[in-house]
């Protein structure tokens, strides 16, 4: 009889602590409500919120930024432990980042992780899993772009840099004017263009595309800059989209 209520209890106690610790989900609803209603939003109408599994282990990273031309810093960079906020680093390469301006200091851009823009996969090789996020920007002078390895390891988001790419805006070449050169890079080394192009299709011809799941949505749809008002359904369906 002893034993039962030892089982029991172990039992009852097992469930409490399930039932004690919330929801990546609805961590992530009241996360969202909660700078959005304090107003310290730190991010604009036209600025992506992403959820993307980064070390695939069932629960989604939230990722917040601007994918703009010149720089694209990440402002929300966030995962779910044990029902609680942590706060993700940065580690490694990148070229939009704008650390100084963002919130996060991450030196890898928000455009890496654009959905809607198609600049990250999913990947599968020889029995590994990897994303790979392009990177860039796009003045009125001139253009760079950039592929990276990316991975999460406990709370620090690690890029490494398969190639770079920079050169002249050919719509804006004027008169006189010394455009900016090419430039080439496989990993740090620079080379042709031919070497690029056949090392990067060397890369990719070992590797295949898999979904990875991610979604995404505009800040302006989960609230009003307006009228200061917090479209909270919109938020929930947004959140309870991953997975389905």
């Amino acid at each position: 009889m002893k034993k039962f209520f030892l089982i029991l209890l172990l039992i009852m106690t097992l469930v409490l602590f399930l039932h004690s610790k919330e929801s990546w989900q609805s961590v992530y609803v009241k996360y969202l409500d909660s700078i959005f209603e304090s107003r310290d939003t730190f991010l604009n109408p036209n600025d992506e919120l992403v959820l993307i599994d980064l070390d695939i282990n069932g629960i989604p990273e939230l990722l917040g930024g601007s994918v703009g031309r010149l720089t694209s810093p990440i402002n929300v960079a966030i995962t779910v432990r044990g029902g609680k906020i942590v706060h993700l680093k940065h580690k490694g390469a990148g070229i939009s980042g704008a650390p100084i301006e963002s919130k996060t200091r991450f030196h890898i851009g928000m455009w890496a992780f654009s959905v809607q823009d198609s600049n990250i996969a999913l990947y599968r090789g020889n029995g590994h899993y990897i994303f790979i996020g392009e990177d860039g920007t796009s003045g009125l002078d001139s253009w760079s772009s950039g592929l990276f390895e990316i991975k999460l390891e406990g709370d620090t988001i690690y890029t490494n840099q398969i190639s770079y790419a920079s050169g002249p805006n050919p719509f804006n070449v004027c008169d006189g004017c010394e455009a900016e050169p090419e430039k080439y890079k496989l990993g740090t080394q620079s080379v042709s263009r031919t070497e690029y192009e056949k090392g990067l299709k060397r890369y990719f011809s070992r590797l295949e595309a898999v979904d990875s799941g991610a979604v995404s949505i505009d800040v302006w749809k989960v609230y009003d800059f307006d009228k200061g008002k917090v479209n909270r359904q919109k938020i929930e369906e947004f959140v309870r989209s991953y997975g389905r």
